[in-house]
Formats: C-alpha cells, sequence, structure tokens
C-alpha cells in the first residue's frame, strides 16, 4: 500500500472516532443552543479536513460523500435545516458508510459512495426553514455592523436571541502594543457569561498610539451584570441593542418531502487498523500512579530500614535493591512519559501535502522542504496545532509566492521555496515555516489599517508594530492582497490556538525576500 494513502487511513480513523463521539453529543445536546452551535461547528471542519484529504489520496468516493454530507452540515450551520431525527440519523448513517468505504480502501479495495445515501443527504439538505424570528433586534444594529456580519454569524445571533440573550455592541480602545494579550482576556471574560457573535474593527481610535473594536455579542446577563464584569478592562463603551418595527414576514420555500429510503442499512464498524490508543488522560493517571507506587516503596524501606536495622552485609543487599527498584521506577515513568511524544514527521508531511494542492490550485510552481521529522512533541500539542500549521502554509502558497511571472519580473527563479522545519530548542520545540516570496510590505498594512479604523490617521508605527496588528481580530487586507501579500486574514485565530497550546508565534518579513513564521512550543 502506498505509504501517503497509509498515512491518511490512519488520520480518518481518528476522524472517524470523533466524528461518532461528537454525533453522540450532539444528539443529547441539540436543544441545548450554544452547546449545539458548537458541536455542529466542530462536526463541519472534521467533516472539511476529511474531504481535504481524502481528496490528496485521490478516495475520489470518499470526497463525494463527505462533500454532500458537509453541505447538509452547511444548512445546518446557517439554520436552513432542523437538527432533527432524521437529520441525526442521516449524520450517523453517513460516519459509518465512511467508514466502509476507508476500510475497503485499507484492504486495497476501491470504495464506492452509496447512491442512496448521496440522495437522502442531498434531499435533506434543501429542506427550509421557518421564518426566522427577532429581525427587529436584527435590523437595529448599526448599519455597518450589519453589513459586516455573515450569513453564519447572523444566524447565530438569531439562536442566540431565541434562546433569551439580549444583544449588546461592546466597543473598547486598547493600547497598540499590548492590545492582542488584552483582547484575548476581554474575550475570555465575555465568554464566560455569553457569546461573542463578531468582532469588527471600530471607528477611529481614542488615541494615536490606540486600536479600536467593535464587538457584537449575545449574553443573558443584565446591563449592569456585564458592566460589571467588564469594569477590569478601563474605558468600555457599552451598548444595548433595542428593538424596531420591521416586517418580519418572508415567503418559505416549498420543498418536496420525499419519503426517505429505509432500505439503507450500514454494516458493522471494523476498526482499520490494529493499533491500541489510549486517551491521554488515563496515560497521565498512569504516571501518576507508577510516581505515588515509587515515593510509597521507597518511603516503606526507608522505614523498614529505621525500625529493624539488618545486619552490615544483608544492608548493603538491600541498599543496592532499593537503589535497582529506584532506577527501574525512573525509566518506568520515562517510557510512560515517552509514549506522549510522536514524531513531527507527520504533522509536517500532512501540511505540505496540503501546500502541494493548493499550489496546483493556484498555479504556484514551488519547492517544498522538510526537515526536522524526527523531532518528537507531545501529541495532544501536536493535534493543537495542525490546523494553524495548515493555515500558515496555504497563506504562504497562495499570497506569500508569487507567480511565475512575477518572480521572473523580479528577478527571482520561476520556482518559488518553502520551507518547514522543527527543531529542538531549549525546554520546547520550534517550527519555522519560511518562503521566499513578497514578504510583507508593513508602510501598506500600516495604511490598510488606517482606512479600517484600526488605528488613527495620525499614528506612526513602527515595522514591529504594523507586523503586530497582523494578529488582530478582525483585520484583513483582503482589498490589497497583491500589495501586501493576503497575510492577515485569520492570523488572529492562528495566533490564539498556538496560545491556547501554551506557545508564541513569532513573524519575519523581508519586503521582496519573504516571510518566516516561527512557532515556539513547549514540549508537553
Amino acid at each position: 500500500m502506498d505509504q501517503l494513502l497509509r498515512e491518511f487511513l490512519g488520520e480518518a480513523e481518528e476522524l472517524i472516532e470523533v466524528l461518532f463521539g461528537d454525533l453522540q453529543a450532539l444528539r443529547a445536546r441539540r436543544d441545548e443552543g450554544r452547546a449545539r452551535r458548537e458541536l455542529v461547528a466542530r462536526i463541519f471542519r472534521h467533516v472539511h479536513t476529511l474531504k481535504g484529504s481524502s481528496a490528496s489520496v485521490e478516495l475520489e468516493a470518499v470526497t463525494d460523500v463527505a462533500h454532500e454530507f458537509e453541505t447538509l452540515l452547511d444548512g445546518v450551520r446557517l439554520g436552513q435545516v432542523e437538527v432533527d431525527n432524521a437529520v441525526l440519523d442521516a449524520f450517523e448513517d453517513t460516519v459509518a458508510a465512511l467508514s466502509q468505504m476507508l476500510r475497503a480502501a485499507a484492504v486495497e479495495e476501491r470504495p464506492v459512495a452509496p447512491p442512496v445515501l448521496i440522495q437522502r443527504l442531498r434531499r435533506l439538505a434543501y429542506r427550509a426553514e421557518s421564518a426566522p424570528a427577532h429581525a427587529a433586534l436584527i435590523a437595529a444594529l448599526p448599519e455597518e455592523i450589519a453589513r459586516s456580519l455573515s450569513e453564519y454569524e447572523e444566524h447565530r445571533l438569531r439562536e442566540a436571541l431565541s434562546e433569551g440573550a439580549h444583544p449588546f455592541i461592546v466597543e473598547v480602545n486598547f493600547d497598540l502594543m499590548s492590545f492582542d494579550e488584552r483582547f484575548r482576556d476581554l474575550s475570555d471574560a465575555l465568554g464566560v457569561g455569553g457569546e461573542l457573535i463578531s468582532t469588527l474593527p471600530g471607528m477611529e481610535a481614542a488615541a494615536p498610539d490606540q486600536i479600536n473594536f467593535r464587538i457584537v455579542y449575545a449574553t443573558e446577563q443584565t446591563t449592569d451584570e456585564l458592566t460589571a464584569r467588564l469594569e477590569p478592562f478601563g474605558d468600555v463603551k457599552l451598548t444595548e441593542v433595542v428593538a424596531v418595527q420591521v416586517d418580519e414576514s418572508r415567503a418559505v420555500a416549498d420543498v418536496d418531502a420525499a419519503e426517505e429510503d429505509q432500505n439503507f442499512a450500514p454494516a458493522t464498524i471494523k476498526p482499520l487498523t490494529t493499533l491500541v490508543r489510549v486517551e491521554l488522560t488515563e496515560l497521565d493517571e498512569i504516571i501518576a500512579a507508577a510516581r505515588e507506587l515509587n515515593a510509597e516503596t521507597m518511603s516503606a524501606l526507608s522505614l523498614a530500614f529505621k525500625q529493624e536495622p539488618p545486619p552490615g552485609s544483608v544492608r548493603d543487599e538491600l541498599e543496592l535493591r532499593r537503589e535497582s527498584v529506584r532506577r527501574r521506577f525512573a525509566a518506568l515513568e520515562e517510557s510512560l512519559v515517552g509514549l506522549r511524544l510522536v514524531p513531527l514527521a507527520q504533522t509536517l508531511r500532512r501540511a505540505v501535502r496540503a501546500g502541494e494542492m493548493t499550489a496546483r490550485a493556484v498555479g504556484r510552481e514551488i519547492d517544498f522542504e522538510i526537515a526536522g521529522g524526527d523531532v518528537q512533541l507531545d501529541k495532544s500539542l501536536c493535534d493543537a496545532i495542525a490546523d494553524p500549521l495548515l493555515h500558515l502554509l496555504r497563506n504562504a502558497v497562495a499570497h506569500g509566492i508569487e507567480s511565475p511571472e512575477e518572480r521572473a519580473a523580479a528577478g527571482k527563479p520561476a520556482r518559488g521555496r518553502i520551507s518547514l522545519t522543527a527543531t529542538a530548542a531549549e525546554g520546547g520545540v520550534c517550527l519555522r515555516l519560511s518562503d521566499d516570496g513578497r514578504g510583507v510590505d508593513t508602510q501598506l498594512v500600516a495604511q490598510a489599517a488606517r482606512e479600517r479604523g484600526l488605528i488613527s490617521q495620525a499614528a506612526d508605527i513602527s515595522s514591529e508594530e504594523a507586523l503586530r496588528l497582523i494578529f488582530a481580530p478582525g483585520f484583513s487586507t483582503a482589498a490589497s492582497v497583491s500589495n501586501v501579500s493576503g497575510r492577515g486574514v485569520g492570523l488572529d485565530v492562528v495566533a490564539r490556538a498556538i496560545e491556547q497550546a501554551g506557545g508564541r508565534i513569532r513573524l519575519r518579513s523581508s519586503l521582496g525576500a519573504g516571510t518566516t513564521f516561527e512557532l515556539l512550543l513547549p514540549l508537553k
């Protein structure tokens, strides 16, 4: 079997197991609005990952089923499809079918997409929703904020309101040099009692060295309670959105409710590999138990020596045995801790595969280099950084590396270069992603920030401060992708994911020469 396919099947098996667990949780919590939204979003991401990965190993049938599954999930995310028993049954049958298809690929058979299942998913995806509630409150949002809401964000706000939440606009100014940390603290505080629906760069900041944000927020707390919660963040402007009179009627599409085909019954799910998987929490419990047993054994032996001192020769023999027990316990603990560590090779290869697919899609000629795949990292950290790393690499391909024509005009080789390396650093691991592309024009980044109200027109910021702006929530340079290489789109999400994993992210860039991201991660 091809090595690439073997690696995909191992990753896909884990995704299937996660999907089944999430679907079980979704069935139990579908009436809890916020939990339901989070679970559906997580399932959507997993299916999207499975679709992209299966395409990279040319499993077209798996890709086709995952695509239809993703379409139905998107309808649920947007509130166009209700999460009822028919939908939940279809979800579970689809994951079971995907498992069957992956099992076929594992024994080198050609997977086949069940036509009945695909038709079933399509019928469910085109069911219409009833008239939206709370149109008056949505209409009362400031016009520029209402325009900025995506369809998904607007749906999340409607659902939160239908569950008893009240909409607020939270406007805040932070110092430019500390806004990232302060904004994360504010987000964490708001997340305790409600939902952050959307973050938008605000009006002109209060001072040249400040940055302004406006947050659409939904909570069941009163204005007084929310004011008290926001007090530690200084000058925060809080505005409750009050309903206006609007016509809430809208047409509802007439959809043919075709009877579901009951003949589809997926076979029993079999594991794709013979690996034995243990939850990391269970492994941690075993490590802790080994430490406790070691301490108790050493304590008991010491107590025995004190109470009944043995003769000299016997004492020497017991001392040797006690030291042997201590060394063996230490070796056992080291081995158990080592089970949490995995080589980074698979994570790096997965990121490069995504980069190669992106390069083909956007017509870039790129040589990819990988180094340090034998460096080990805690499994949970590998999982946490996988998606941020994919985002950074795709971004480097699509926006960092110039087209062959642009590179020729700049005197560069037609083929770009992207390197992804892992090195053991003191007390941790450094992942370095470098490209030889166009780099970031920090002056144009600053100008884009001024145009979007992130900083005042009078602000004169350094190159370092401009690079920090790239990680600002809500900041986008989409209007000037060709000038600032598209950096900034979603990088606040990347930075937050790395921070939640206990790491840090650093950025260096040289205009015309390329960009380097460094992810500094702890060992565990």
